[in-house]
């Protein structure tokens, strides 16, 4: 009869507790504060019984942390975490720690092509370029035009306009839209349009004074003409007048991330341009559109320009063959 019961209570009771390490911590926790509570426990006169309590409650937190983790909805969202950590670490909460992160894998790489000395140097330059405070918006389908009428004084006027989606960065309270102009001539800021609404240009706080007087620098709260948006579109154009004989080029240079560049041209028929990339490769010759503007195609959609990358269009005269 006995051995009936022994065999009863082993399969029903102690082989579940035994297999199951999670309910047997939660047991022996319960079972240490039910003793130490009922009873006053001492060894060799010390008494134990706060001990014993305090181990009971950690066995408890453990046993419930192990319930925890076994569970379906902790995995899933644990195995969540750890593909947002993997795959995309701007989205982790720990993303703070991401700068130092890029530091010490680009400096154990840079370290392969460097001697050590360099290396630091190398990687405190290229997070200045690429990750400096400037971060609030990159390019998108951005499109720079250049209409160069020349004079019989070898002047250039040249109209340069842009036109680009702004890709405003998330949660950002004062997103500002920068650029700054350098030319040895003067420099017009004639037109600029967000959402297709012209920007008075009258107001001359949207100017920012430099230390350089052939710099013009303009400067727009995003905010204040699109609250709340996460993409806008821009069109800025100014004009300028160069001397070709002291100057037969445009020089620029890419302060933003663009994603897609197109660059077009159009030039009186005494002269051409010539067209020279700088910091990728070159692409092409250029494609003459329906408006007789050259056009190059220097980041197809999707493809990325880095900041530091730039061109140099080139004035030539046309020669004319008279045929002597």
């Amino acid at each position: 009869m006995l051995d009936a019961q022994r065999t009863f209570l082993k399969k029903t009771l102690i082989d579940p507790i035994a297999t199951n390490t999670t309910l047997m911590v939660l047991l022996l926790g319960a079972l240490c504060i039910f003793v130490a509570k009922a009873y006053s426990v001492s060894l060799f006169s010390v008494d134990l019984t706060e001990t014993i309590v305090k181990l009971g409650w950690s066995l408890l937190g453990a046993g419930v942390f192990a319930v925890i983790m076994k569970s379906g909805q902790f995995t899933e969202l644990f195995q969540k975490h750890i593909a947002d950590v993997m795959y995309d670490p701007a989205n982790a909460t720990n993303a703070a720690i991401l700068p130092e992160k890029w530091r010490l894998f680009s400096l154990a790489r840079i370290k392969q092509l460097l001697p050590e000395s360099y290396a630091k140097a190398a990687v405190d330059g290229i997070e200045k370029r690429f990750f400096d405070d400037e971060l609030d918006y990159h390019f998108e389908k951005l499109d720079i035009a250049y209409k160069i009428t020349v004079d019989d004084q070898d002047r250039a006027k040249i109209v340069n306009t842009m036109t680009t989606n702004l890709q405003i960065r998330r949660n950002l309270a004062n997103p500002m839209f920068r650029q700054t102009v350098r030319a040895d001539a003067s420099v017009t800021l004639t037109n600029v349009f967000i959402n297709g609404v012209k920007v008075n240009l009258a107001d001359t706080s949207l100017f920012k004074m430099t230390c350089n007087p052939d710099e013009h620098q303009l400067v727009l709260k995003l905010k204040d003409y699109a609250p709340g948006a996460e993409s806008i579109t821009l069109e800025r154009t100014f004009e300028t007048v160069q001397n070709l004989k002291t100057e037969p080029f445009i020089t620029a240079v890419m302060t933003r991330f663009s994603k897609g560049a197109t660059i077009r041209a159009n030039i009186t028929d005494e002269h051409t341009v010539r067209f020279v990339p700088m910091g990728f490769n070159a692409p092409g010759k250029p494609v003459l559109d329906g408006n007789e503007f050259h056009t190059w195609v220097i980041a197809k959609p999707g493809d990325l320009l880095l900041p530091g990358h730039g061109y140099i269009i080139i004035i030539v005269p046309v020669q004319i063959d008279t045929g002597s």
